[in-house]
């Protein structure tokens, strides 16, 4: 079969908007790959949560190129047998890229990827990128040996006879960073994260205190949680993937969290404060579908900041989070959650809450030259 790239229209205002056609098949494409990759759908995002999360911002702008059948004249859902999704930042990385791609399955191999792929880095060279990051998941990691590539870090691994790494590796891109990804089934008692919170507070002693924030509750501390959210852009291991710092001010964070309502999200976010000065010196979230019958949810960032790490601080919001939701959430039985392979520090927190290894991601980048 051959196909031609589009660019899709704008984004639509809702799932039943004529222009919705591209979006729905993009949708389609990534539910089935990540049932394929994974046995379930979990992190697949259904179309109304999809057109949320494509929709530009002021912090940043995203196309979708869509690959369809040759010969149709007025393509419609059916008719997506690939995609592209690119993104770039706009207030920092103003060098860099973004870009997932993915191919029915029915048409691989027959350079449908190559198009969409070779059009996304088109794209990204006329916005003024001169490198571009991507990731691919693979399930299982594969044992150390022969046949598999190693990240440079050290730490993870992916197959080499993988058709997603040698597609990759066939267009000029470099393993940079290979991530864990992780699901923890959900206790059905808080007992032992109450246990895990207990513990990190008697190792942190009286000069530190856990915060639940809601979104509302946060647009009181919207100064400290933009400290918080620009250090963790680069206090997280990176490997040598071309990352700035990101700049985050009050404005940013409110409109991340009003993207949480508008995306059907619910945030549930822990700090911990120092009590001497009133700093917010750490925190983590957790991100919830906002629907009573869904059963899983995200783990998303964590960090403690440079100078006050040594007191457990990580566990402590970490098992103080999940402690809140298994007991006001009991219908959410999977978190699942991604860290670099060599952020061991984190690594060991997750095994200790009960996450297990699921699959691995591959973080994948590519120059594009002189812009």
């Amino acid at each position: 079969m051959t196909t031609t790239v589009l660019e899709a229209p704008p984004v639509p205002p809702s799932p039943d908007h004529p222009d919705v056609w591209a979006y729905a098949g993009y949708n389609r494409l990534t539910r089935d790959l990540e049932v394929e990759l994974l046995g379930h759908s979990d992190r697949w995002a259904p179309l109304p949560i999809s057109l949320a999360f494509l929709t530009d911002s002021d912090w940043q702008r995203s196309i979708l190129l869509v690959a369809v059948r040759d010969g149709v004249a007025e393509p419609g859902t059916d008719d997506v047998v690939g995609a592209a999704e690119v993104r770039i930042p706009l207030r920092d990385n103003l060098r860099t890229g973004h870009v997932f791609v993915v191919v029915d399955e029915r048409v691989r191999g027959a350079g449908t990827g190559t198009a969409l792929l070779e059009r996304a880095e088109a794209w990204l060279r006329a916005q003024g990128r001169d490198h571009v990051i991507g990731w691919s998941t693979v399930a299982p990691e594969p044992e150390p040996g022969p046949g598999t590539l190693e990240a440079p870090t050290g730490a993870g691994r992916v197959p080499s006879d993988d058709p997603t790494v040698a597609f990759l590796l066939g267009r000029g891109y470099r393993l940079e960073q290979v991530a864990r990804a992780s699901q923890l089934d959900v206790p059905r008692d808080a007992d032992e994260p109450r246990r895990h919170a207990a513990l990190a507070a008697a190792a942190a002693g009286a000069d530190y205190r856990v915060l639940h924030l809601d979104a509302a509750a946060a647009q009181d501390h919207l100064d400290a949680l933009a400290r918080l959210h620009t250090r963790m852009s680069t206090d997280v291991p990176l490997a040598d993937l071309r990352v700035e710092e990101e700049v985050w001010d009050a404005e940013r964070v409110a409109e991340y969290v009003a993207d949480y309502e508008r995306s059907w999200q619910e945030m549930r976010l822990a700090v911990v404060e120092h009590v001497p000065t009133g700093e917010l010196v750490a925190y983590t979230e957790l991100q919830i579908p906002a629907f009573p019958e869904i059963e899983f949810g995200f783990q998303r960032d964590t960090l403690v900041l440079r100078e006050h790490r040594g007191h457990r601080l990580g566990m402590l919001a970490k098992a103080a989070n999940l402690e809140l939701l298994v007991r006001e959430r009991p219908c959410v039985r999977r978190i699942h959650t991604q860290n670099a392979s060599e952020n061991e520090h984190m690594l060991a927190i997750n095994v200790a809450l009960g996450f297990r290894t699921v699959a691995v991601q591959a973080g994948w980048q590519k120059g594009l030259g002189a812009v």
